[in-house]
């Protein structure tokens, strides 16, 4: 799921030296992304998924919930 957020078709990247995210991985390492911004929203972003990965059993407020946190919709980057 997350490497489909992080896709070019999916989400956009921040250009700015300063939109990045600093996370702590599974091991404690931090490990820094560059924002990324949802080109549409999660509704049509849902769609996508389950055309492209049928045989998932994934909801749409799980897949929400997995989204990464340096991926953020439109609304809520303010655009």
């Amino acid at each position: 799921v997350h490497n489909f957020y992080q896709r070019d078709d999916i989400s956009y990247q921040l250009p700015g030296k300063r939109d990045t995210v600093v996370v702590k991985d599974d091991d404690g390492k931090q490990v820094t992304y560059q924002k990324g911004i949802l080109i549409t929203n999660l509704r049509k972003t849902y769609e996508f998924f389950k055309d492209e990965n049928k045989s998932v059993d994934l909801s749409r407020s799980s897949l929400a919930d997995l989204r990464p946190v340096f991926v953020v919709s439109k609304s809520a980057f303010g655009t």
